[in-house]
């Protein structure tokens, strides 16, 4: 298991990328890190106890539009979503929340090719029971300037 921070604890090996340098693109200007799969087509993400919001983002290794699946849940209850991301620049985000005093406890990514995620962000928002999910489709279709 590999851990980022005291946050996540992703299930196997990943290679930290440079966006531009290591990483050829992302999207909407970003150009942090991210973390590449090395070659595997899914990754589950463990999160710490206390996270009660969980906001990523994927890109698919090759270039063209490859489905991405993430699946939130808190424990006991699993919410997915599936989409269409470019992989020349158009990185997609994903975001989860736990309702009613639930931690999103871990996102597992499931794709056809291999891919790279980043740009986290976590919190807390206490809400009604559930867990929920919202796909932040709209944001990782911008285009960045090359």
């Amino acid at each position: 298991m590999c851990e980022f921070g005291d946050v996540i604890y992703f299930s196997s090996p990943v290679s930290v990328r440079q966006i531009g340098a290591g990483w050829a693109t992302w999207s909407h200007g970003y150009t942090g890190n991210c973390f590449y799969t090395n070659g595997r087509t899914s990754l589950t993400m463990t999160l710490s106890s206390g996270i009660g919001t969980f906001r990523f983002y994927a890109e698919p290794n090759p270039f063209g539009v490859w489905n991405i699946t993430a699946t939130g849940s808190d424990g006991s209850t699993s919410i997915a979503s599936t989409q269409g991301v470019e992989g020349a620049a158009g990185a997609t985000g994903w975001g989860f929340y736990g309702t009613g005093g639930a931690d999103v406890v871990s996102v597992h990514l499931s794709s056809d090719v291999d891919f790279a995620v980043g740009e986290f962000a976590h919190g807390w928002i206490p809400a009604p029971a559930g867990l929920g999910v919202f796909a932040m489709a709209g944001l990782g279709a911008a285009r960045r300037r090359r």
